[in-house]
């Protein structure tokens, strides 16, 4: 027994270490986006402004790394420190998830409280191997970011997830997961034997009616939503640079979830 527990202590120190590389990837991943950006802006600046305004190269390259670092945390990757803040007036991501997983669970037992009584129930996934619910919580987050920033007339930042924000999230869950319900009325004849007062029996068919609720639900991928939203070839690339394998763990850690289990 000692031997088993302390394989299975192993496994989940091992489980661990393994997540906290594969983060750790991700946010390095994250720091080269911010890296890039420096160079690029530091190539374009240091020149024309030391000669412009006497600056000194070093502090452009502070100005400039202030100036990516904001870039980034006002990019649909803002996302990904949403965590950071903890203002009264905004809910972590977890929370957030959670509460609209509440709505759809709610949803659904109303679609079954108004379709009255019936024999049972069958659930129907579309596009699932074994028709079970598809989790596509990443690829809403990241339709959800990338839509939020890049909106031409209204764009905001998603590093802040206020009730405007979780709003957003709100429209793009039910957009992407869409309910629809049906009951089906099944007629089944079947042949009993009929006992009468003088003992005679006799065959006779009598008519059972089965009453099935169909609840199909329809979960979106980020390409199909990007589609429908008629992203631009811009919004396509960063939604599919977010939803990339070395953005994995971040989204894994920003949603909760276990990167194993998934």
């Amino acid at each position: 027994m000692n031997a088993v527990k302390e394989a299975q202590r192993a496994t989940q120190m091992a489980m661990s270490a393994r997540r906290s590389v594969q983060t750790a990837r991700a946010a390095a991943r994250l720091n080269r986006l911010i890296v890039k950006m420096v160079v690029r802006a530091t190539a374009l600046l240091v020149k024309g402004l030391t000669a412009l305004l006497g600056i000194s190269g070093s502090v452009i390259v502070v100005l400039c790394i202030v100036m990516a670092s904001a870039a980034v945390i006002s990019s649909p990757f803002g996302i990904f420190v949403s965590g950071e803040n903890t203002d009264a007036d905004v809910k972590p991501l977890t929370r957030i998830v959670q509460e609209i997983e509440d709505e759809f669970a709610a949803r659904l037992v109303d679609i079954q409280q108004s379709a009255g009584n019936v024999d049972r129930v069958e659930y129907h996934y579309p596009g699932s191997a074994d028709n079970t619910r598809i989790d596509n919580w990443m690829d809403i987050i990241a339709v959800f970011a990338v839509k939020t920033v890049t909106d031409a007339e209204n764009g905001m930042d998603v590093a802040t997830l206020d009730a405007t924000r979780i709003g957003i999230i709100r429209s793009v869950f039910w957009d992407m997961n869409s309910l629809e319900s049906r009951v089906e009325t099944i007629e089944h004849k079947e042949t009993v034997t009929v006992e009468h007062e003088d003992r005679s029996t006799s065959e006779e068919t009598i008519t059972r009616y089965e009453r099935i609720l169909h609840i199909t639900v329809t979960s979106h991928t980020a390409e199909q939503q990007a589609d429908i939203y008629r992203f631009t070839n811009e919004q396509m690339e960063l939604m599919k640079e977010m939803l990339s394998e070395e953005f994995r763990p971040l989204m894994f850690a920003i949603l909760g979830k276990d990167a194993d289990i998934a």
